[in-house]
């Protein structure tokens, strides 16, 4: 039984965060007016490193809670997960960047995508397997960035047709209006995403 449990948990500390499974207008802008009169060019190979850099902490706080609460069972971990993704989402948060995750199939209705967010999430979903990180400049002068999370064999046990009797229960209680189950291994599930004020140029 405890082999099997551990298992289970495993299972859920590597799917629901992506580990080994990862306001304002949609429309993007490629450039704006510098302080000198030239174009600014948005730099979207410095924006995605920008990205990285501060999605990274996010993602590894994320799968420290987790674990913190792996040795009570996988639905302890769930619950755990429902209150600690978003509470270490606002503490990485500051007033120069946000970070959290959104998916085209919710588990968690607060992570709807914003409307910037949006026509990249449909671009992800249409790529497939095949989804990369992306950077888009935005209407404000910031930036957003977006990273692909996929679904690894681990990850079924949460998210794929099969999905063990006591975790659905733990879901149907927490997540209602949960559509995030029934994908397949190397499906796309959802992105990482980062705002950022300030985004970088290339004049």
């Amino acid at each position: 039984m405890r082999k099997s449990i551990s298992g289970n948990v495993l299972m859920l500390a590597l799917c629901l965060f992506g580990f080994g499974c990862s306001e304002e207008s949609g429309e993007a802008e490629n450039g704006s007016v510098s302080s000198d009169g030239g174009i600014a060019v948005f730099d979207e190979s410095a924006a995605i490193a920008r990205g990285q850099s501060i999605l990274a902490p996010f993602k590894k706080n994320l799968q420290a809670a987790l674990m913190e609460g792996m040795g009570q069972g996988p639905e302890h971990a769930i619950k755990v997960c429902q209150l600690k993704a978003p509470a270490i989402a606002g503490e990485i948060s500051t007033d120069s960047f946000q970070v959290g995750r959104t998916s085209h199939r919710l588990r968690n209705p607060s992570n709807a995508p914003e409307s910037w967010m949006q026509p990249l999430l449909d671009r992800a979903v249409a790529s497939g397997t095949n989804a990369v990180p992306m950077a888009v400049s935005l209407p404000d002068g910031g930036a957003g960035y977006v990273e692909p999370i996929f679904i690894k064999p681990l990850c079924l046990g949460c998210h794929g047709s099969e999905v063990p009797e006591s975790i659905v229960a733990s879901l149907d209680e927490l997540y209602p209006a949960d559509s995030a189950r029934g994908f397949s291994e190397g499906e796309f599930r959802g992105l990482f995403w980062v705002k950022f004020e300030s985004a970088p140029t290339a004049e």
